[in-house]
């Protein structure tokens, strides 16, 4: 009688167990059988009970036959997980700002902020602060003056902000976005005993505030003043880090903002910048400002090539002022050319210039004056005055090249904005 009652207190055990797996099954948590060696002490009576009480568990319930021809037992049990991966991809946060996307874990344990969802909601948008001091490592990463976008101020004197950009396997270049930018801008006279208008001065100079970039694969002018919009295409070349400090003068106490958005762009993209182009726009048309255009004066020292992708089945490239005054370098507007034309109305001795390569000039108000071919290439303020007038070339690349001297202090400089130029690509 006690040999029997043992059988049945350890069928009963088992049945029990039975059941437990089948609802732990259900939820996808493993579960084992259990240990009855505590009743049954040879191991071959063991398995062969563990294996019968399995099978009457799968005939009891009607296992699907799918699910009985698998080779792992635990594969009757239990369902597959189903591995779901994706890119991590530029994507835009809730404020549309620039994010990578990665998944809630993979963000936070990165360092960055979930600010909304991407890949259909199986990812969130994540998106990566410096300040000053940081090394980035993560593409999409913005650059951000303390608190921002609240304005900042150094205290106590200068104030140096230092960040390095650490290149990643198979990038090759970086496109910095000027999402906000405004500090204090060029020098407007020259300092006191130093030459005016043809010597060398520092009128235009980035003397309080500048930004300097450094990098082994290009030269890139110090900038400052007002910039919201603008971009730079910055190479890596030889060295594995890019370098933006910004310097702070103490001399002004005005309120300054920063917002750099850092893009790294790969390789073998069709996006990268060809070798050249500080400046690189793609697009049938779009608009195009010198460095601190929105400031009121153009930098001094500049010497940079700005480059518009030719899309499919256009042949030229039209170049037109945004509106009246609105090409101004080497001097104010004297008269209005009767047709605007490179070095027509312009000195040859000309040191801030635009050039437009093999650029004919179209005054629109004239339709019968036939256009003159630019054996010169280079462009003043007076090539554009008259209304509606532009220059068109054929040339490829398109591009403009912009080029200031050191000598900016003249009367007629002080009132030199720079250019802010429309660009329309044409068939024909």
């Amino acid at each position: 009688m006690y040999y029997i009652r043992n059988v049945l207190l350890i069928m009963r055990r088992s049945w029990i167990n039975s059941l437990l797996c089948l609802s732990i099954a259900i939820s996808r948590v493993v579960c084992q059988p259990a240990n009855n060696s505590e009743v049954i002490h040879n191991k071959s009576q063991q398995v062969s009970y563990v294996l019968n009480q399995h099978q009457r568990f799968h005939d009891e319930f009607s296992i699907p036959e799918s699910l009985q021809s698998s080779n792992s037992r635990k594969s009757k049990l239990f369902p597959l997980f189903t591995i779901i991966r994706f890119t991590n991809e530029i994507c835009r946060t809730t404020s549309e700002e620039t994010g990578i996307c990665y998944t809630r874990n993979q963000c936070t344990s990165l360092g960055g902020l979930a600010q909304g969802n991407c890949a259909s909601g199986l990812g969130v948008c994540c998106r990566f602060i410096a300040s000053c001091g940081a090394i980035v490592y993560q593409n999409g990463t913005s650059f951000q003056n303390p608190n921002y976008p609240s304005k900042y101020t150094p205290m106590g004197g200068s104030d140096v902000c230092q960040i390095r950009i650490r290149k990643q396997h198979n990038v090759c270049q970086l496109r910095l976005n000027f999402i906000a930018f405004d500090v204090e801008g060029p020098a407007a006279t020259p300092t006191t005993g130093q030459g005016t208008q043809n010597t060398v001065n520092d009128a235009g100079v980035c003397k309080v505030d500048s930004l300097a970039i450094t990098s082994s694969g290009a030269t890139v002018p110090s900038l400052c003043g007002t910039m919201n919009g603008q971009h730079i295409y910055v190479d890596f070349g030889s060295s594995d880090t890019i370098t933006l400090n910004l310097l702070l003068g103490g001399a002004s106490q005005r309120e300054r903002t920063w917002n750099i958005e850092i893009l790294t762009i790969p390789c073998n993209s069709v996006a990268r910048a060809p070798t050249g182009c500080l400046q690189y726009y793609t697009g049938v048309s779009g608009v195009v400002e010198s460095f601190n255009f929105q400031g009121g004066m153009h930098l001094a020292n500049l010497d940079y090539s700005v480059c518009v992708r030719m899309e499919d089945g256009m042949r030229f490239i039209d170049w037109s002022p945004c509106s009246a005054n609105s090409v101004r370098f080497a001097g104010g507007p004297a008269q209005l050319p009767t047709a605007p034309t490179a070095n027509a109305m312009c000195q040859n001795t000309l040191t801030d210039y635009l050039v437009i390569i093999q650029g004919v000039s179209f005054p629109l108000l004239t339709t019968t004056t036939n256009p003159t071919v630019s054996t010169a290439d280079r462009y003043c303020d007076l090539s554009f005055q008259q209304a509606n007038s532009y220059v068109r070339t054929s040339a490829r690349p398109f591009l403009i090249h912009f080029r200031t001297d050191m000598a900016e202090g003249g009367t007629n400089d002080l009132t030199s904005m720079g250019y802010c130029l429309r660009w329309q690509q044409n068939p024909q």
